[in-house]
């Protein structure tokens, strides 16, 4: 991949969908729209079809 400003430690946490073992990662919407861009796709087909309700 291009360089798009990711470390590749990022990317590859983003990768394998977590932050530290078992522990879902929480990407910064910086690292989101930065992938976004370098895909040339819309910010929305990164995020999960149904957001989680987290006001709990």
């Amino acid at each position: 991949m291009a360089d798009v400003g990711l470390s590749r430690f990022t990317y590859w946490k983003l990768e394998r969908e977590e932050s530290n073992p078992d522990i879902p990662a929480n990407p910064r919407l910086r690292s989101i729209l930065t992938l976004a861009q370098a895909l040339d796709i819309k910010l929305a087909d990164l995020l999960p079809m149904h957001i989680p309700d987290l006001r709990r």
